[in-house]
């Protein structure tokens, strides 16, 4: 089923407070989206509403991972695992598979992985910029 509406950032907030409900262990989330459009916030604020709805103490700064690739946070029952792509043209070797089983992974401009995530679990997030700082957003 997909689903699409226009947020600003307050809307997106509320959204993400809706969406984490929803995201179970060994789910992959892919984001998609232009530079700038937004995947890093939405991504961030899943990571900060999971941690809520578990009922655990979230991390003060959720860094994106544009330089090291991968960020992960530990939870007392799986760990949170945040990958960005963007720099990345071929995928070589990623302990990928392995960080699935289990826990949670989002995945910032996955068009590289696809091949190889085809048979998970997975969700995608779309947003596209807009106007007055309004993003279209498509999960499906």
């Amino acid at each position: 089923m997909t689903e699409e509406r226009i947020v600003d950032l307050l809307e997106l907030e509320y959204f993400t407070c809706n969406f984490a409900k929803k995201i179970t262990t060994s789910e992959v989330i892919l984001i998609k989206g232009d530079l700038g459009s937004g995947k890093t916030t939405l991504i961030r604020s899943l990571i900060k509403n999971i941690f809520f709805l578990k009922k655990e103490k979230p991390p003060k700064i959720i860094p994106s991972p544009s330089f090291s690739i991968l960020q992960s946070y530990d939870l007392k029952d799986f760990i949170i695992h945040h990958y960005d792509f963007y720099r990345v043209k071929e995928i070589i070797e990623v302990s990928f598979e392995e960080n699935i089983q289990g826990n949670i992974t989002f995945i910032e401009w996955p068009e590289v992985i696809l091949p190889i995530i085809n048979s998970y679990r997975f969700r995608t997030i779309e947003l596209t910029m807009l106007y007055n700082n309004k993003r279209k957003l498509i999960v499906y």
